[in-house]
C-alpha cells in the first residue's frame, strides 16, 4: 500500500500545484488556454488523490468482494463529478465566448458522462450477485475443515441446484423446514462426492505374502 500511495499522492500533488500557478498565469496574462490547462491540471490532480488514496486503503493485501466493489463505486462516482465539473466549466466559457459550438459539445459532453455513470453504477451493484468468489472460497474452506465429501464436486451441484447462494443459505439455515431438499443434496454428495476413506481402506487391505 505504501509504494502505490505515495505514487499517487506525489503525481496528485504535482498535477494541482502546476494546475495552480497555470491558472495564475493564465489571469495575470490573459492567456486563456494556461488558465483551461491549469483547471485540467487541478481537476487530473484531485482526480489521482482521491482515486489513489481510496485504491491503497481499500485494497490492502488483496481485494476482496466488498472492497473492490466500493472502490468501483468511489471510481465512477468520482469521474462522474469531475466531468460533469469540466462540463460545465466548459459550459459557462462558451456562455462567456456565445460560442455556440462550445455549448453543444458542453451539452453532449456532460450528457455523455452521466449516461456512462448510471451504466456503470448498475454493473458495480450486480457484480456481487450469485457465487462470488469469495463465496466460493468461503464454502470450500467449510468443506475441507470436514474432510468428508470432494468440495469442488459439492460446490458444483450446490451451484447447479442454487444459481442464488442466498437460496442454498435459506435452505440450510431451516433444517427442519426444508429437511427433504437438505436429504436430497446429500443423496447427491454421497453419490458422486464421497471421499475415500483412506484409514478403513488401509486397515482392510490384504496383505500378501509373496514365496521365499
Amino acid at each position: 500500500m505504501g509504494t502505490s500511495f505515495i505514487l499517487f499522492l506525489i503525481g496528485g500533488i504535482t498535477l494541482t500545484v502546476l494546475g495552480i500557478f497555470l491558472r495564475r498565469d493564465g489571469k495575470k496574462s490573459s492567456n486563456a488556454k494556461n488558465h483551461g490547462y491549469g483547471l485540467v491540471s487541478i481537476f487530473l490532480g484531485s482526480y489521482l488523490l482521491i482515486i489513489g488514496s481510496a485504491h491503497s486503503f481499500l485494497r490492502k493485501a488483496a481485494w476482496t468482494d466488498d472492497s473492490l466493489q466500493l472502490f468501483l463505486y468511489i471510481l465512477s462516482g468520482t469521474t462522474l463529478l469531475f466531468a460533469v465539473m469540466f462540463g460545465i466549466s466548459l459550459l459557462l466559457h462558451s456562455l462567456k465566448s456565445s460560442s455556440k459550438i462550445g455549448l453543444i459539445s458542453a451539452a453532449i459532453w456532460t450528457i455523455s458522462a452521466i449516461s456512462v455513470a448510471v451504466i456503470c453504477f448498475f454493473k458495480v451493484s450486480s457484480m456481487n450477485d450469485g457465487w462470488t468468489s469469495e463465496r466460493q472460497k468461503s464454502f470450500i474452506d467449510k468443506c475441507k475443515s470436514e474432510d468428508k465429501y470432494d468440495c469442488d464436486c459439492t460446490l458444483k451441484i450446490i451451484k447447479s441446484t442454487y444459481p442464488n447462494p442466498e437460496d442454498y443459505n435459506a435452505v440450510i439455515d431451516d433444517e427442519n423446514k426444508n429437511s427433504a431438499a437438505i436429504s436430497a443434496l446429500k443423496d447427491k454428495f454421497n453419490s458422486q462426492c464421497l471421499k475415500c476413506d483412506s484409514v478403513k481402506m488401509k486397515r482392510e487391505t490384504l496383505t500378501i505374502e509373496l514365496p521365499i
